[in-house]
């Protein structure tokens, strides 16, 4: 039997809606189903989601393996997962997602690439396939880069889980462990291995097909509010782990990591001063963790008001006003202004959609 080259991760709760699509998009060449690890970690789900993952490990019994656990939310199961983990690199595949046709030759790559970090591009799709999204990776590709060299690009402190496939031994080496029994630690899987990255190699593979639109989505509006307390908590829970590993790393790490946190407050803030004329009143969790930063973290506290600007073409410092008038006529008027801005920034990608197909049906 040959080693494995790859090992997919999935952690399932109550998924049957959605499994079989995921599991079905690994099906690979024999060849590569020979060098492909595929661990399903049911999560103590409580429809047939185990059922359809046993159907395949029936199936294809080199290749797939369930595991039924204990309900321990997301992170316990990538931490089993990673205990049970085989291969050369690991990849988290979310069971409402799957792989575009592409993954067959991503594993052909894998046995012959060298690198702790693997990055490939992905789609935001809706229940139909249809692209939402595309997210595509600036850096150079196909070859092995020094991640001293890049670590600054614009790409890299955006990163998402979604691009990203980890050499499995520097996990080992740091005894990688995810927060477990709450949402949104998918957060620490893009943020805390990065300390142990020293070569990255792009693939210009669109890899990932990201579902968007689910009901009870983590990401959708009233769900993200609804446990934005989880979310802060594994804000703390990365700046803390930055703090511990802060001495033990070099300088650039340091400033790649710390700019990553500040990216991450900018995320959240600006995501919340923009919806909050939808909400029925505001959140405390945000007024709650300003102080934490200001008594704990000050200069974080201070250098993220400076890194938080609503655009590149509207430098205005949006968490500075914030927190000294919340509801002030010039904010809210920069908040409208920033929102016209996205609004017609979709509007030229939509256009530029359209063209695109129509011109892809003449051909």
């Amino acid at each position: 039997m040959m080693n494995k080259v790859l090992t997919i991760i999935i952690p399932t709760y109550n998924m049957e809606d959605y499994l079989r699509k995921c599991l079905e998009s690994l099906i690979v060449s024999d060849e590569n189903m020979e060098r492909l690890e595929v661990l399903v970690i049911n999560d103590g789900s409580k429809d047939f989601s185990s059922q359809i993952g046993h159907e395949y490990e029936s199936r294809y019994p080199q290749t797939f393996r369930v595991i039924d656990k204990e309900n321990g939310n997301y992170g316990s199961c990538i931490n089993r997962g990673l205990k049970e983990a085989s291969g050369k690199y690991v990849k988290v595949l979310d069971a409402d997602d799957y792989f575009s046709k592409e993954f067959d030759s991503y594993i052909s790559i894998l046995s012959i690439v060298d690198a702790d970090l693997i990055i490939t591009d992905f789609m935001l799709v809706d229940s139909s396939g249809s692209t939402v999204c595309n997210v595509v990776c600036r850096l150079e590709s196909n070859i092995s880069t020094c991640f001293k060299d890049v670590y600054m690009s614009e790409y890299l402190l955006n990163i998402e889980m979604h691009a990203m496939t980890y050499l499995r031994e520097i996990l080992i080496k740091m005894n990688y462990h995810q927060t477990e029994g709450i949402s949104y630690t998918d957060q620490e899987w893009s943020f805390f291995p990065m300390t142990e990255v020293e070569r990255i190699h792009y693939c210009p593979i669109n890899l990932y097909r990201y579902y968007v639109g689910r009901p009870g989505q983590t990401i959708d509006i009233s769900m993200y509010y609804k446990n934005i307390a989880q979310n802060f908590s594994i804000l703390k829970s990365t700046i803390d782990f930055y703090y511990h590993k802060s001495e033990k790393i070099c300088s650039w790490k340091r400033i790649y990591l710390y700019n990553r946190i500040c990216n991450r407050i900018d995320k959240m803030y600006k995501k919340y001063i923009i919806d909050r004329s939808s909400l029925s009143s505001d959140i405390l969790e945000f007024a709650t963790f300003q102080v934490l930063l200001k008594e704990n973290y000050h200069q974080l506290y201070i250098d993220a008001a400076d890194y938080c600007i609503l655009d590149k073409k509207i430098p205005f410092h949006y968490l500075k006003y914030w927190r000294h008038n919340n509801h002030s006529i010039l904010l809210n008027f920069m908040i409208n202004l920033y929102s016209f801005l996205v609004f017609l920034r979709k509007q030229k990608n939509s256009i530029r959609k359209t063209i695109h197909y129509k011109q892809a049906q003449k051909k």
